[in-house]
């Protein structure tokens, strides 16, 4: 996917997230049941995911640990933000699993890279060999 969709997605899905966070809700059995951790990291694993995708050197460490601080923060001001929000709160645990879905979005871009690789050099070396 080119570079422009993904930075199109990811500003559309960090709005998306912001608009989210604004609404009110009364606390649900989502929260007492630890599920909404599992919610927080795929949550910033999709954004993980086309923040980096946005780059061009995706393989670049520092361009990896830059994406992971951009989205970690962001998950931070999210929580900052929830606090100011009727019937959200600030949790540190949240904000933990941000980081972590961040991370695996991360790791899903880079491995499904490497996967396409992959198939694309089985499908090579399978493919018909014709001589001349």
């Amino acid at each position: 996917m080119k570079r422009k969709y993904y930075i199109i997605l990811s500003l559309s899905y960090a709005t998306i997230i912001f608009i989210l966070s604004s609404i009110p809700q009364p606390p649900s059995y989502v929260e007492e049941t630890g599920f909404d951790k599992i919610q927080h990291v795929i949550e910033y694993s999709i954004l993980g995911f086309f923040v980096l995708g946005s780059f061009a050197n995706r393989n670049n460490v520092k361009i990896i640990l830059l994406v992971i601080i951009i989205c970690s923060i962001y998950g931070i001001v999210d929580e900052i933000h929830q606090f100011f929000v009727p019937g959200r709160y600030f949790s540190v645990l949240d904000m933990v699993a941000n980081s972590v879905g961040v991370v695996i979005g991360i790791l899903i871009l880079r491995y499904y890279k490497e996967l396409g690789n992959i198939l694309r050099n089985l499908r090579n070396e399978n493919s018909p060999k014709f001589i001349a």
